[in-house]
């Protein structure tokens, strides 16, 4: 073999390694292909953009990062969001969701249209991912949005999407959030279709909308109850995946 040949060999070597991470190796069980979609209605978006960060269940294959696609102009467009990643969910996924939004309730900041517990937060995920919205309006500007996949439970056992940030609101009773940008501007989200990877957001200005109610007793209590479990699986667990920044 030729030194040429071999320096060849060499560079198609290094090559596959670099693209190792990026997606499933030719002959592989394809990779899940997950997708939520924005809906955004009175907000000109002009951007959304991975921000680097994510998580996705430890030896589970993904590719990285989500093809991000738009439909529409101006003040209604429509995004979708695809991320490939092999559906495993864990609480370890779950606890860093739950640190980049906000921490533990109360109160709540992070909202699925579809969960298990009305409002709450995920006990496990399969991944979750931050992306970087921008908006035309200087009110809004760009801010950042994290997004976990995970599953409702108990009876329909479907995937379900979270979203959270610091400043989400979730309403007392789980039907919406609203993201909140100071002077009586905020997002605000809504279950569009059956809920599951579809969100409908609408912008709301001029006098502030009703603060969501506190979480009642009861719900506080099964909150509290839900974070010891996902911090007992969290600190039992030590085979998770790097929380990986670019």
């Amino acid at each position: 073999m030729s030194c040429k040949t071999s320096l060849l060999l060499m560079a198609a070597a290094a090559l596959g390694v670099a693209s190792a991470a990026q997606a499933s190796p030719i002959g592989s069980p394809a990779i899940d292909s997950n997708l939520i979609q924005f809906t955004f209605d009175g907000p000109t978006i002009t951007s959304i953009q991975p921000n680097g960060i994510y998580e996705v269940t430890s030896g589970k294959a993904y590719s990285f990062p989500p093809l991000v696609t738009s439909t529409g102009s101006g003040d209604y467009t429509v995004w979708d969001i695809t991320f490939d990643a092999d559906r495993t969910a864990s609480s370890p996924v779950a606890y860093d969701f739950i640190q980049y939004t906000g921490g533990f309730p109360p109160p709540y900041h992070q909202w699925s249209p579809v969960a298990a517990l009305v409002p709450g937060y995920p006990q496990e995920l399969n991944f979750f991912f931050g992306v970087n919205i921008c908006a035309a309006s200087p009110n809004i500007g760009c801010f950042t949005l994290y997004l976990g996949q995970g599953n409702d439970g108990f009876p329909l056992f479907q995937n379900n999407w979270w979203i959270g940030s610091p400043s989400l609101a979730v309403a007392f009773d789980g039907s919406y959030a609203d993201l909140e940008f100071g002077d009586g501007v905020d997002l605000h989200f809504t279950p569009d279709g059956n809920g599951v990877y579809t969100f409908f957001i609408d912008q709301f200005g001029g006098s502030p909308r009703p603060v969501p109610e506190p979480a009642s007793g009861a719900i506080l209590m099964a909150g509290v109850a839900a974070a010891l479990v996902v911090r007992r699986r969290r600190r039992g667990r030590t085979d998770r995946t790097r929380l990986l920044t670019f």
